[in-house]
């Protein structure tokens, strides 16, 4: 019974979030999701968690659960000290902002998630930035950059867009960055997607405290994948595509089971515009 509501839950979240593209939408533009300007590393307080580069990578392989031998194979991982000037993140947005953070770059980096049917490898060879908390050495944001030559999509909307839609179509919420690392680190949660994450074009992914419906608080990954198959296709004729081209999933980081789904957040901006770098490249 208990495995049959869940599966309820999962496919109302599908549905719920399809509702705000129903209503007409007043479209806006939008800066990028993330600009940033490098900070000074040169007097680095002896209180913070990650002070150095090669820590900041070494904490960013070990979330993302990539071995340490492959740091010095195929990819090319880079670190430098930020600060961010803008982010979208709901409800936790001003953790992020302004404070020293460090982003980690890796390229050339071919997903593989096991639980992908046989002969199913990613379409591309993709680059992450990953923005890890100086002072914490607590993820903040995963991202994946546009590969080259693919069509974009509208971006996300701002943090407080997000967050009201996040409330109004699930009454759910961002409470926080975990302290503790996640027990199932980042690959392994897209274990809970199969194959999806290896054909979408851009992958957007955060570890944090999260809620719906008023139940208890719980870490996890909330990862969305931009520019997959549009769901319900063929469904809803008055539904653009750009409503249903991307998904959020969120995937319990305790035990790496998938708990819902929604295409919450519906993007706000100006079609006609491209969209900005979300690094700042």
């Amino acid at each position: 019974m208990a495995a049959k509501s869940k599966e309820m839950g999962y496919r109302l979240g599908f549905i719920v979030a399809l509702f705000p593209a129903l209503v007409p939408m007043r479209i806006v533009a939008q800066a990028p999701i993330i600009s940033k300007e490098r900070v000074d590393a040169s007097d680095i307080p002896s209180d913070w968690r990650l002070q150095e580069s090669g820590e900041a990578i070494r904490q960013t392989l070990k979330i993302l659960g990539v071995s340490e031998s492959e740091q010095t194979g195929e990819l090319g991982i880079t670190a430098k000290l930020v600060s961010l000037k803008s982010d979208n993140t709901p409800f936790l947005t001003e953790q992020i902002v302004g404070r020293p953070v460090w982003q980690v770059v890796i390229r050339r980096w071919k997903l593989e998630v096991n639980s992908a049917p046989p002969n199913c490898e990613d379409k591309y060879k993709r680059t992450f930035d990953v923005f890890v908390g100086a002072e914490t050495g607590r993820l903040l944001k995963i991202v994946s950059r546009w590969p080259e030559g693919a069509a974009r999509i509208p971006p996300e909307p701002g943090a407080h867009t997000y967050a009201d839609q996040m409330q109004q179509y699930g009454e759910e919420k961002y409470h926080a960055f975990p302290e503790d690392d996640p027990k199932i680190d980042f690959l392994h949660a897209l274990d809970a997607l199969r194959d999806s994450a290896l054909v979408a074009e851009q992958i957007v992914a955060q570890y944090v405290v999260w809620s719906e419906m008023g139940r208890d608080h719980k870490p996890v990954w909330a990862i969305t994948l931009r520019r997959t198959e549009a769901i319900f296709p063929g469904s809803y004729p008055g539904v653009p595509v750009d409503a249903r081209n991307h998904f959020r999933y969120i995937v319990d980081a305790a035990d790496g089971k998938r708990l819902c789904g929604s295409t919450t957040p519906q993007p706000v901006v100006d079609r006609e515009s491209p969209e900005d770098d979300s690094t700042g490249q």
